[in-house]
């Protein structure tokens, strides 16, 4: 059996790859979970905002922060996933391109 032998040029794009990859994977585990975190309505303690009591507002406002908040977090995520996107695409296609021409 043949084995593809690794070119050291290309082997840290490689693992640069895989960890991109990695991290692709880990959030989309945190989106995961706060999207179920947004329906079965347990709150994640990074959302735990205390709002001052000093108006009849406060009630309202106390059990509407958590959901804005993740909801926030969910932004903040998919468009991290965006970014990550693009680069492993551009990793990919050199990539793709090194091993071609070898």
């Amino acid at each position: 059996m043949a084995h593809l032998k690794i070119m050291s040029a290309s082997q840290g794009a490689i693992r640069q790859y895989e960890n991109l990859e990695r991290k692709l994977y880990s959030i989309n585990a945190r989106i995961y979970f706060n999207r179920q975190s947004l329906k079965k309505q347990p709150t994640p303690n990074y959302a735990n905002i205390k709002a001052p009591n000093t108006s009849p507002a406060h009630k309202h406002t106390q059990r509407r922060i958590p959901a804005i908040r993740i909801k926030d977090k969910l932004r903040f995520l998919h468009a991290k996933i965006q970014i990550l996107n693009q680069q492993i695409y551009q990793l990919y296609i050199a990539l793709a391109n090194t091993w071609k021409n070898t």
